[in-house]
């Protein structure tokens, strides 16, 4: 019996217990991977996250590039032949897959963003491992264990990237990267592509289908399976994007990212019962908000034309409800 007790106090002390550079908050996870067992786990799942995203980002490479050759040598020539509206939805699709392809790699390319290496510097460590609470006036969030540095408001450590993340939303594994402060405009703006120019591909199939529009016979009846199978990927992918979309352009509108939407729940959750008042201090209006993502330039330039362009603020001091009043 003391043989197995001491067997488990030295497996307890030698993986349960986290490492000396710990500094304790209110983050169970935080505690959890902060030791050695947890560690390993979160670092296998890094590891396999990884592989993952890279199988991922391929799957969509070569879905998005067949769906494009059915798209401009099939499709084009079986509907519209010689006529000029074949000129125009060549030129539409040209706009369409040049802003898929380019928001899509975008996406994935441009950092998310990290905390600036000056804010860094001119943060007081050992004031920053006492105080872990977000609170208005403060210039950080609170330490961070894996980095052991301390991170900006409305940063995240993502621990498949293995970074701290400004304004981190999620991490995507179709783009194997963070959708964080510096790239999220491009990863709204690939939602939006793939979804309109999914719904014009499924409507166009889906009418031939039923007779709405003349074809070519003999190119349908060469690639009928593969058209079939564009149309109900197409059209699912309409529907999964619709709401995918609009789910990101809300959070715009809030000023939230999709952690801090569930944070903000939790708040109103607990203030309802405690009877305090909760509210996201980061939302200052509409526009505002918008702003902080896209800037202030022209709607056409900034929705239909594929550019790169930094976010207007440096994702480490935000705006909020105290300093506009």
């Amino acid at each position: 019996k003391k043989k197995k007790k001491k067997r488990m106090k030295n497996f307890v002390n030698n993986y349960l217990k986290p490492g000396k550079d710990y500094v304790p908050n209110n983050s169970p996870f935080d505690f959890m991977t902060s030791t050695r067992l947890g560690g390993t786990l979160m670092g296998l799942t890094m590891y396999f996250m990884k592989i993952l995203g890279w199988g991922m980002v391929m799957t969509a490479t070569v879905l998005i590039s067949f769906v494009g050759f059915l798209y401009f040598w099939v499709m084009l020539p079986m509907f519209f032949g010689e006529s000029y509206v074949k000129l125009f939805m060549f030129f539409m699709g040209i706009v369409s897959a040049s802003n898929v392809y380019f928001n899509y790699y975008a996406c994935q390319f441009v950092s998310p963003g990290e905390a600036p290496q000056s804010w860094i510097e001119s943060i007081d460590i050992s004031i920053v491992k006492t105080e872990d609470k977000t609170v208005h006036g403060k210039k950080w969030s609170k330490y961070c264990n894996k980095c052991h540095k301390p991170k900006p408001p409305r940063a995240h450590h993502c621990y498949v990237c293995g970074k701290c993340v400004l304004r981190m939303d999620h991490h995507c594994p179709w783009v194997n990267t963070c959708v964080g402060y510096n790239n999220h405009r491009y990863f709204i703006l690939f939602l939006f592509h793939l979804m309109w120019s999914s719904a014009v591909l499924a409507l166009l199939l889906f009418a031939g289908t039923v007779g709405y529009l003349d074809v070519d016979d003999a190119l349908w009846y060469n690639w009928a399976g593969y058209l079939n199978f564009v149309m109900i990927l197409c059209g699912s992918l309409t529907f999964m994007m619709c709401g995918f979309l609009g789910w990101h352009i809300y959070l715009i509108f809030s000023n939230q990212t999709t952690i801090e939407f569930q944070f903000n729940k939790l708040k109103q959750f607990t203030g309802g019962i405690s009877g305090s008042n909760a509210y996201n201090i980061y939302d200052i209006g509409m526009i505002r908000n918008y702003h902080q993502v896209f800037g202030k330039e022209n709607l056409i330039k900034a929705w239909f034309v594929p550019h790169l362009k930094r976010p207007p603020l440096d994702g480490v001091h935000w705006p909020d409800l105290h300093s506009i009043l």
